[in-house]
């Protein structure tokens, strides 16, 4: 059970305790259970039920492999766990989100976000959220085989792993940390210290305490026969071998030890073990999760390997023509993104004050990551993350908060007479209005298409009035010929906007579904209009 639930009533307390159970030994029911607590939150309006509903919603879509979903959810934490103080769940919710942007390839995000976590969990006292953040950037540093950084901090992050020793994932962690210690050092040649891991990770298979989530035996087995391997004991090498091909029978978190298995494989190809190397590929090859795609094309390199050695020619050429195709689409800049990223000098130990190096590339990324390449306004992605930040400042402020959604009218048929091109001009030019009423208060952005989206902050509801009323004459000024057009001769766009002062029972979906219900009405009644309302009541 979590501590902090005690004034709860029995409902909520037993939710929170089948959610913990749930995590350890049946993920796929936690849904359930955080559906069920993010209902009683909404209807106490109690932050913090939100916050650990939503955070563990987000933790259940991640192992589903439904990262847009996880990172919803994870947004909706962060907003509630900040309402609620609940450090840790801010902690976790930045990390988690670390690793959702990482899995994006935004590394600029990424490290943003961990350093973010670090910073909570450290002023916290939260050595469990420390430990797994810290785990997060040695990986980083291992990817781009900086060793000694790596090493280093998959160090502390065992260390402080020791101290939240009675967290349920203690076993499981630990084994982690120190399978990626004995990693460094059979890379590094020094076999002697990762044969001391080695003999402590298979010790701790043997460990079984209630409440705790066992150690997952299948990559210890992997990896202590390719280290067996490499220091020349195949008797050992072959025992483990026979281990973890058995043991992965019911092995339950296939893709989560794909890196593992590969370098398995990899051993199994160089020994000449088909018959085994065909078993554990038989898990991975077939995958049809479109998350998957970075492991299946390393899938599909091995695959290639081996299929060259048994001079199976036309499925080596079916395999490679796969990966190219992969390739091309996904591994485009990649190693070059993350060395650009994580070779920036990074400080965990004063994560308060980020380096300006960091803070610079960050910042030149965030950007980069946030604009419309066609209009030079901000995208989806940067209307979310500036709309998520400015609404929750504005409930806490208790300011009036405005949205506004804009069509360009009879777009699709000025678009099928004159020519993409042409379109994609008219939307530059309704852009550059836009772009010249942008300042601290006024920030515009492409939604998608031909549809714009406004978020005002900090004015009175007749100076949004005044914005609208002036974008709607500056673009009619333009004077863009649309022959198609049913209302003006020109193109002419239907603006709607709702602008109010949150309340604790307002969402930001809230306020876009009704500035999306009175743009309705304007395209309805005529379009070439625009209407402010500031009643959820009104249309």
């Amino acid at each position: 059970m979590i501590s902090g639930f005690e004034n709860y009533d029995k409902e909520v307390r037993n939710l929170v305790k089948k959610i913990m159970e749930d995590r350890v030994s049946a993920y796929d029911r936690v849904n359930t259970s955080c559906s069920s607590l993010i209902m009683i939150g909404e209807k106490l309006k109690d932050d913090k039920l939100l916050a650990y509903g939503n955070y563990y919603m987000s933790e259940y879509y991640y192992h589903m492999a439904n990262y847009e979903k996880s990172m919803e959810y994870g947004r909706k934490s962060l907003l509630y766990g900040t309402r609620a103080d609940a450090k840790d769940i801010v902690a976790r919710a930045y990390n988690i989100m670390g690793i959702l942007y990482r899995s994006d390839e935004n590394y600029a995000y990424a490290i943003e976000n961990y350093l973010k976590s670090a910073e909570y969990a450290k002023k916290a006292g939260l050595f469990y959220e420390y430990a797994m953040v810290t785990g997060n950037i040695a990986l980083l540093f291992f990817e781009i085989q900086d060793y000694e950084k790596s090493m280093s901090y998959y160090k502390e992050s065992f260390a402080y792993y020791e101290y939240a020793k009675q967290n349920q994932f203690y076993y499981f962690n630990k084994a982690t940390v120190l399978q990626s210690l004995a990693e460094i050092h059979v890379l590094q040649g020094e076999y002697d210290d990762a044969g001391r891991i080695v003999k402590e990770l298979l010790e701790l298979i043997s460990v079984h305490e209630d409440g705790y989530r066992s150690v997952d035996e299948v990559p210890i087995y992997m990896f202590a026969s390719i280290y067996d391997h490499k220091i020349g004991k195949d008797a050992e090498r072959d025992r483990y071998i026979a281990l973890a091909v058995e043991a992965m029978k019911t092995e339950e978190y296939v893709i989560e030890i794909y890196e593992t298995s590969l370098k398995f494989c990899d051993m199994l190809l160089e020994i000449n073990r088909y018959d085994e190397f065909e078993n554990i590929m038989s898990y991975y090859k077939d995958c049809k999760d479109e998350e998957f795609q970075d492991g299946m094309m390393s899938v599909q390199r091995i695959l290639m390997k081996y299929y060259l050695k048994m001079e199976k020619f036309p499925e080596y050429i079916g395999c490679s023509e796969a990966f190219l195709a992969s390739y091309d689409n996904k591994i485009k800049n990649h190693n070059k993104d993350i060395k650009n990223i994580i070779n920036l000098r990074t400080n965990l130990n004063d994560t308060i004050v980020e380096i300006d190096e960091i803070k610079e590339y960050s910042e030149k990324m965030r950007i980069k990551a946030e604009t419309d390449e066609l209009t030079g306004l901000a995208n989806r992605t940067g209307y979310n993350n500036y709309s998520e930040m400015t609404f929750e400042k504005a409930y806490s402020e208790k300011s009036l908060y405005g949205v506004a959604l804009i069509d360009v009218d009879f777009f699709k048929q000025y678009n099928d007479r004159y020519g993409h091109l042409k379109g994609d001009e008219c939307l530059k030019s309704i852009a550059h209005v836009l772009l010249g009423e942008k300042n601290e208060h006024v920030y515009p952005a492409r939604y998608g298409g031909d549809e714009f989206v406004i978020v005002f902050t900090g004015m009175e509801q007749r100076q949004i009035r005044e914005v609208v009323r002036r974008i709607k004459q500056k673009v009619a000024d333009l004077a863009i010929v649309n022959e198609d057009s049913k209302v003006n001769e020109y193109i002419t766009l239907s603006q709607g906007a709702f602008v109010k002062v949150p309340n604790g029972q307002n969402k930001l979906w809230d306020f876009m579904s009704k500035a999306d219900d009175v743009l309705y009405r304007v395209k309805k009644y005529g379009k070439n209009s625009y209407r402010v309302v500031d009643d959820f009541k009104k249309n």
